[in-house]
């Protein structure tokens, strides 16, 4: 009725401040015909504060049993470092206002004194240009937009300025407890619960099983007072730990051993019963921006095998969801804690001519197109912070993404802070990624014209990922990538990636991954391509990498007419340059392949081979032996690099200033001149010739410098 009577007015033809972070984390997501329902009280409480400075996070494996006083989830998770700066919201000057309160009705018309009461209700009246404004409060249940916007008038969800409005999967559950154990109570949940009819694999989350696990392991969620509690495999385990759960299919109840000193007649309990948070049903809309709210807890699965063109369930669906939608602002937000994906902003899946994740055919739509994904802090979700299938002209910018991937999947290979497959005109700028227990940006696959820069990759297990290239560049520019675990760049079966003006520094290893910390590590690793041609990487400061500053493959079928020179080098550096073999050529072990390298230098190879890379099939040069060795395959490398014997960097993680003491004249060492790298980190000109300074900053200069690197509300 509402939406007949409005339809009439030809003024319907056609961000908010965010806030600190609360300890409240993941659940679950969605909801047909259920309207979003206002929650009652906030009870959250502020944390937040700088991390130390690497928090490796243990992730809830099959097959680990729980052992007091082993952490089972990141230390930090829950605190938000950095709030990313943003535009003061304004309400657009458009269309109608339709307000949303915890006091209002959905009978109501959305006017300011007779606001509606869900955020449902607006979505299913909202027409271009009109504006939802959602007041202070907890909203729960699936925000399903019925409809997008067009060119120019935009359908606006946006958060009242300067409150906490939040958006949650969960609902409080406050079921008949009963207690076998101390500090252990155990409640059945009513089916009612679960109101999302619409994902394929049925509403319950608690009856589909995790991807990539065994039995044991559901899509459920709990919390108590905030903190997510960690799904425990057997009920047997959540003895030996409080902060734990456990889903007993035989009798359909939760067991949760809460944290000492709690109880569920003191203590607010959450259950996720959502599949998604905001989501259209209908695929393909446009023209929605989605502005300042806190959206969290979501039941949904990682979509690991999302590229199987009969994996229904495993699209990319994530706790908010573009669905195939063209031209959406997500702006300003704290999207966290889903069970898998944060955000999906692509095409979800090969699905093609058959039923999508809602179980129907919605395969014929729009490219997708024109996202702008800006100023938001995307977090502590299990699996990742955003992935992206087949975009176009989409741009990510000054986001924080933060200890995504604390579900970490056996064997999954869809992970990453940002995934991407196949896109066009892809925009990674500006962004923080920082503790991510994955890669922090991952493009996998055929994405053309992508670009990666001046962005700050702090912690992560790498921090950039490029794989399976095209005959299009990917531009990996004017980065700063400290204290990344497995690598700072890793490029595998990859061609024409370009590496500029980054710096990498202390890159520190890991046995648990199997790497041996490159600072950039250029690999080739399957038959899919034949050689790793045209990667190159120039104009860079490489500074304690414990495993070396750069690694190539050995000259041959693995590696042609790579490039890198220009660069700085911590002559202190153990093995500062590496030469690698690869897969189809393991036949050559690391003494194997230091005799070939030996054989190579002649007169010029080194003393000893104490030089040999650890966990990997390597061997570590100078910088005068790794210039020799090229020579003899007819490739030059680093012939205009330089070596720095005591050049530092230090990041502090709770001012984002980064000190860089340079012991030479920046301005000595020449460039290689890239076609489209024309400005720096701070968006200063780089000099087009030839006369650029190595690494992300134009001003840089001898003797000390100190780089604020990201710029915080909080």
């Amino acid at each position: 009725m509402l939406l007949a009577a409005r339809t009439s007015s030809t003024s319907y033809v056609v961000l908010t401040t965010l806030l600190f972070a609360t300890s409240e984390l993941a659940s679950g997501c969605g909801g047909t015909q259920v309207a979003d329902k206002p929650d009652p009280g906030m009870n959250s409480s502020a944390t937040g504060g700088a991390g130390p400075v690497k928090v490796t996070p243990v992730p809830n494996m099959p097959s680990m049993t729980p052992a007091v006083g082993k952490p089972l989830k990141p230390a930090a998770e829950g605190t938000i470092d950095c709030v990313p700066t943003s535009v003061a919201a304004a309400v657009p000057k458009m269309g109608h206002v339709l307000h949303v309160a915890m006091n209002g009705l959905d009978t109501n018309d959305g006017a300011e004194a007779t606001p509606l009461k869900t955020v449902a209700k607006s979505a299913e009246v909202a027409l271009p240009g009109d504006t939802v404004l959602v007041h202070e409060g907890i909203y729960r249940g699936r925000v399903a937009p019925a409809r997008g916007g067009v060119a120019g008038m935009p359908i606006t969800y946006m958060a009242e300025p300067g409150k906490k409005v939040v958006l949650k999967g969960s609902d409080v559950w406050t079921p008949t407890w009963t207690s076998p154990s101390d500090g252990i109570f155990t409640a059945v949940p009513d089916p009612a619960l679960f109101t999302d009819s619409s994902q394929i694999d049925g509403p319950n989350p608690l009856l589909i099983r995790q991807s990539g696990y065994p039995a044991g392991y559901t899509l459920g969620q709990v919390y108590v007072d905030g903190e997510r509690m960690v799904q425990v495999q057997a009920g047997p385990d959540i003895l030996m730990r409080p902060g734990t759960w456990h889903y007993d299919p035989t009798d359909q109840s939760i067991s949760v051993h809460f944290p000492d000193g709690k109880a569920p007649t003191t203590s607010l309990v959450e259950l996720t019963t959502q599949r998604r948070v905001f989501a259209p049903h209908l695929r393909g809309l446009g023209y929605i921006t989605l502005s300042g709210f806190t959206i969290e807890h979501c039941a949904n699965q990682y979509p690991g095998g999302f590229y199987n063109s009969n994996a229904f369930a495993e699209q990319q669906a994530g706790m908010v969801g573009t669905r195939s939608g063209n031209h959406w602002i997500i702006e300003n937000n704290i999207i966290r804690s889903a069970q898998s994906l944060g955000i999906d902003s692509g095409s979800e899946s090969e699905v093609r001519g058959k039923m999508d994740i809602e179980g129907v055919d919605q395969t014929d739509f729009r490219t997708t197109d024109g996202h702008i994904i800006r100023g938001n802090f995307i977090g502590d979700n299990g699996t990742n912070g955003m992935m992206q299938f087949r975009g176009v002209g989409i741009t990510i910018t000054n986001n924080v993404f933060a200890r995504n991937n604390w579900l970490d999947p056996p064997g999954a290979a869809e992970v990453a802070a940002i995934k991407v497959h196949m896109s066009t005109g892809l925009q990674i700028t500006g962004n923080l990624f920082i503790d991510n227990n994955a890669t922090g940006a991952y493009l996998d696959s055929n994405n053309r014209g992508a670009r990666i820069g001046a962005n700050t990759f702090v912690g992560n297990r790498q921090g950039v990922f490029v794989e399976l290239g095209p005959s299009t560049p990917t531009l990996v520019d004017d980065n700063v990538l400290v204290g990344n675990i497995a690598n700072g760049i890793y490029v595998h079966d990859g061609a024409t990636s370009q590496l500029v003006h980054n710096l990498i520094t202390q890159t520190v290893g890991s046995d648990q991954y199997g790497a041996s910390a490159e600072g950039y590590f250029l690999r080739k690793v399957t038959d899919r391509v034949k050689s790793t041609p045209n990667n190159i990487a120039v104009n860079s400061i490489f500074l304690n990498n414990d495993g070396g500053s750069i690694s190539l493959p050995y000259p041959g079928a693995g590696s042609v007419n790579n490039l890198t020179d220009y660069n700085v080098y911590l002559e202190k550096t153990p093995a500062i340059l590496n030469v690698n073999i690869f897969t189809p050529f393991a036949q050559y072990d690391t003494g194997t392949l230091a005799a070939a390298v030996f054989a190579d230098l002649g007169p010029a190879q080194p003393a000893s081979a104490a030089s040999f890379r650890h966990l990997v099939s390597a061997v570590g040069l100078t910088l005068e032996e790794w210039r020799a060795f090229w020579l003899v395959h007819n490739e030059s490398h680093d012939m205009h690099s330089i070596t720095s014997p005591a050049m530092t960097a230090a990041l502090d993680r709770k001012t984002w200033k980064l000190a860089l003491n340079v012991d030479f004249d920046p301005a000595s060492v020449g460039a290689q001149i890239v076609p489209g790298v024309v400005s720096d980190f701070f968006g200063a000109m780089i000099p087009q010739d030839g006369k650029a300074k190595p690494g992300p900053f134009q001003n840089v200069v001898q003797g000390a410098n100190e780089f604020v690197v990201m710029k915080c509300m909080n």
